[in-house]
Formats: C-alpha cells, structure tokens, sequence
C-alpha cells in the first residue's frame, strides 16, 4: 500500500500536536490533496495519506483486496510502523476519508476505537445505486474513459464545479482509470460501498463535510451517515460536488482547522 508521510517542520515529538490518516478514494492520487496536506502540517499535525491497493501509488496489475475490513487491518498495521518508527507507540489518530473510502474508515473505528482520536468524513458514500448487471457497469466504465473528452464530461458531473478542472487534474485522474484491470477493481470497490450492514455507532468527535451539489450524496446516502454516525457534526460546502479536496480546498481547509482546536481543546 502506497502511502505519503509529512512531518511539521522543527519536529519535535511533544510538538506533533495530533495525526492524521487520510484515506483517499480511487480517483484521487496523494497529490490532489496537497491543499489540504499543507493546512494539516501549519497546525503542526503528523499527515498519512494512503492510497487503497490497485490505484495511484497503489496501483499494480491482477486482482487487488477491495474488502473494507481487510483494508482497515492494512491501514492499521501501516499506522503502528509509523508509530513504531517515531517512538510514539499506540497512538491516537484522525481518521478522515473520502467517498467510498468510508467504508474503510468505518472498519478502523470498530478495530481499534481506542486509538481513533476523532472521524472525519468528506461526502461519504454509505448508500450507492449501482446497475446490477456487472456487464452494463463495465459498458459505463469503458465509455467514461474511453477518450479525454469523455472522461472530462463523465468527470464534470460529478465535479459540478463552475470553472472546469484544470488538464492536469483531469489527466491525472483519467490515467488512474485507464490502466490495466483497474476497471474490475474499481467496479468491485463500487459494489463493496453499494450497502454496509455495520450498525451504527456513537463513538467520538465526527464530522460529515459533503458538497451541496454532490450528485453522489443522495437522500438515501445522507440517511445512511446518519445511521451509520449518530451525532456526527455536520457541514454542507455550497455550490460543491464530490470532489472539495480539489474545488473548495479553502473551504474544507477552514473546517479542518477549527476542527483540529476543538479536539485539541478536548471538545
């Protein structure tokens, strides 16, 4: 599993405040969160970013693990080197996600909810309408990549943005989905997060940061987080679609920020 680490600057281990484990979702290389990365080390927070098997960094040809609870386990053995290696062990870490990555974080929390300092979670999707012929989901996903063009036009509506992403945001995510057997993985990834049948559970400071415009946070994917997150804290970012690490990375970056002091100030 591909991972990025970024430490504070003048690191000093009483000086790392909190960590943060980001789970990123398949479209979205490490890169595409480096807005949001540099907030986190200004506010002196250890940031982990982790890229799931079979995409971005991650990436590698054959049949990837697309299981949430194996996936957490993975996460978790990643966290304790960590730990491991700056002689902090057991630590307490945010874990924030994104999309289908949910589902993982999910698993982390009921793992180990000891050592979770807090959940944040950024348009989550814990309810999906999926075609249920897996031949139709292929014929979707070949007609989304098949070209640049496309992929921008299949990539807009989910982005509802006002200004279209810039080439090489476009082009980085269309290569994610254009290589060898990434469709098999990713359609496997869209199924595992179609339904969860964790029960819900009160633990800890969470937060639900979703776009206004998401086309992916339906009513039924809003009921679902509520279930799932009982007392989350919620933020809805106006005019934003699936995708705020990229089109209102300010936005998120301020409620990140505040986030951080209400936990530092034991919420």
């Amino acid at each position: 599993m591909h991972y990025t680490l970024s430490i504070p600057e003048l690191h000093r281990e009483q000086n790392l405040q909190q960590r943060m484990l980001i789970i990123s979702s398949p479209l979205v290389p490490a890169q595409l969160w480096r807005r949001i990365e540099e907030e986190l080390i200004q506010c002196r927070c250890l940031t982990v970013i982790a890229e799931l098997p079979g995409f971005c960094g991650s990436y590698a040809p054959g049949e990837m693990p697309t299981d949430p609870a194996l996936l957490a386990t993975m996460l978790w053995g990643l966290l304790d080197n960590i730990d491991a290696q700056y002689r902090v062990p057991l630590s307490m870490w945010h874990i924030m996600s994104h999309g289908t990555s949910g589902h993982v974080a999910l698993h982390m929390v009921r793992q180990f909810p000891d050592s979770v300092s807090s959940q944040i979670y950024i348009n989550p999707v814990f309810a999906l309408e999926l075609p249920q012929n897996i031949t139709r989901m292929k014929e979707i996903y070949s007609s989304a990549v098949s070209s640049r063009s496309a992929f921008a036009r299949f990539l807009h509506y989910y982005v509802r943005n006002t200004e279209p992403l810039d080439r090489a945001t476009v082009d980085a995510m269309h290569g994610e989905l254009s290589r060898r057997g990434s469709a098999d993985t990713f359609i496997r990834t869209l199924r595992q997060a179609q339904y969860t049948h964790l029960k819900g559970i009160d633990y800890g400071p969470t937060m639900v940061m979703h776009g206004k415009n998401d086309p992916l946070y339906t009513e039924q994917a809003s009921r679902a987080a509520n279930r799932l997150l009982p007392g989350n804290e919620k933020h809805v970012l106006g005019n934003c679609g699936h995708y705020p690490m990229i089109t209102h990375n300010k936005a998120t970056c301020d409620f990140l920020r505040g986030w951080l002091r209400f936990i530092e100030r034991g919420h």
